[in-house]
């Protein structure tokens, strides 16, 4: 006796039924939804790491310090801030590559 209800459509095989605008169930499997959320804060974490090595390489390592420094002397949401903003050696090396790259 086939399922009357779409919410449990595929479940059994590894897929996530998704409601459309039109209410129609589409699949999608579940392996495909991991790599998206893995890809999605794979990207987020690039990114950051790309901006604090621009920022590093725009401002100067004594400037960034400076920065940094200030940050840390201030509030929770501002300490935060500078813990993760923290030149890392992965920002220093890729700052460099920036300057070099970039003449600057």
């Amino acid at each position: 006796m086939p399922h009357s209800s779409a919410s449990t459509l595929g479940r059994a095989r590894g897929v996530l039924p998704r409601r459309r605008v039109n209410r129609l169930a589409a699949v999608r499997p579940r392996a495909a939804q991991q790599a998206s959320t893995q890809l999605r804060i794979a990207t987020i974490l690039t990114a950051f790491m790309m901006f604090k090595a621009l920022a590093h390489a725009w401002m100067g390592r004594a400037d960034y310090a400076r920065a940094i420094h200030d940050l840390a002397q201030g509030t929770l949401a501002e300490r935060s801030l500078a813990l993760l903003l923290h030149p890392d050696p992965v920002t220093v090396w890729t700052s460099t590559h920036f300057v070099a790259f970039f003449g600057g």
